[in-house]
Parts: structure tokens; C-alpha cells; sequence
């Protein structure tokens, strides 16, 4: 019997943004980030910062949601809160 996989990071980005309809250049803008970059999350060819992480969930919501859990370190926590700054 196979075991399914979990989507990667960059697959549930990409559900995510079919759901809402949104091409990647809408998406990138939304987030604050190029085009390139967003296409290089995507295909799990980088791991994006926590910042940026964020700014993407925001710009999906309800489509795609962080957990707290998954905020491991006080680090992770302050830099989410200064993301913007």
C-alpha cells in the first residue's frame, strides 16, 4: 500500500494561488517579491525567509494559513514582526 506525499511548501503555494486565480505575477506583486523569485518557491528550488513567507500567506488567505507550531524560535517570531519594517 503508498503512502501519499504532503505537497511541498511550493505546491501548496501553487494550489493556493490557483484557488484564488491569481497569476504569478499578481501573487509576487501582492507579496512584494519579483516573479523570479516566487517561480523559484514554487518549484521548491529555495526555502523562502519567514517574512516573506508571511507576506505570501497574507496575500492567499483563507487559501493557504500559517500555524503557529510552526514558529519555532523567538528569532522566527521577531523577524515575522519587523517583516515590514
Amino acid at each position: 500500500r503508498e503512502v501519499s506525499q504532503m505537497p511541498s511548501l511550493g505546491q501548496h503555494i501553487v494550489i493556493a494561488r490557483a484557488k484564488k486565480r491569481w497569476k504569478q505575477q499578481q501573487l509576487a506583486d501582492a507579496a512584494h517579491i519579483s516573479q523570479k523569485y516566487l517561480s523559484q518557491i514554487e518549484h521548491d528550488h529555495v526555502d523562502p525567509r519567514w517574512a516573506i513567507l508571511v507576506k505570501l500567506t497574507l496575500a492567499l488567505e483563507p487559501y493557504l494559513h500559517l500555524d503557529a507550531a510552526a514558529f519555532d524560535t523567538e528569532q522566527d517570531l521577531q523577524e515575522v514582526q519587523h517583516a515590514d519594517a
